[in-house]
């Protein structure tokens, strides 16, 4: 992968990887938060990153920051899903009262963190704060989603540090979303094997 900044087009086709679910996985304990369609893109977060996303959030309580969520875009059993297993923080974006937007420098430092961190994995959405004003997305945000998280598996997290408040958002019907997610604990044991695909 080039260090160049890199913008995902709609008309680009992204093939998911085969992989068990955590919901199949042995050792791994999740839990369902909010509500999730029998239709939707299932969103899992493991602890460590939600909680790396929080403490950044918190590094800044009066202007916007933000970065990107990364992972990988999966297929089980019929279920199309994310996992967010890692944040990189946009250092170079434009962070404003009431505002954030990634920059050129901030996509470049991006994509080489990308390249050096996490070779294997994808950037699977972003997330950015809105301290002291809910969590939603604005009329920018959807923007930004619209042109550089384009991709029916890239989701968004709004993070509020002060209301101690978080959503996530997913493509529905051509619209982003509110939706629900998984927040995932523990890693895979050894001792057992996930359920065959198609196994209830």
């Amino acid at each position: 992968m080039s260090s160049s900044p890199v913008t995902f087009s709609p008309t680009q086709t992204v093939q998911p990887k085969r992989k068990v679910s955590p919901v199949d996985t042995p050792g791994v304990k999740w839990e369902q938060k909010g509500h999730i369609r029998p239709d939707d893109l299932h969103i899992f977060i493991r602890d460590k990153t939600l909680r790396d996303i929080i403490n950044y959030s918190k590094t800044d309580l009066w202007r916007e920051v933000g970065g990107v969520l990364v992972g990988g875009y999966y297929l089980w059993c019929g279920v199309h899903y994310v996992e967010v297993d890692a944040m990189i923080p946009a250092r170079y974006g434009e962070s404003r009262v009431g505002a954030f937007k990634f920059t050129h420098a901030a996509w470049a430092d991006i994509h080489d963190r990308l390249d050096a961190e996490f070779p294997e994995k994808q950037i699977v959405g972003w997330y950015h704060t809105h301290p002291n004003l809910g969590v939603f997305l604005s009329e920018d945000d959807r923007f930004i989603h619209q042109h550089f998280f384009s991709q029916p598996w890239q989701v968004a997290l709004v993070v509020d540090p002060i209301a101690n408040q978080l959503a996530f958002f997913q493509w529905r019907n051509l619209d982003v979303e509110p939706c629900g997610f998984f927040f995932v604990r523990g890693e895979p044991t050894t001792e057992t094997t996930p359920k065959p695909e198609g196994q209830v």
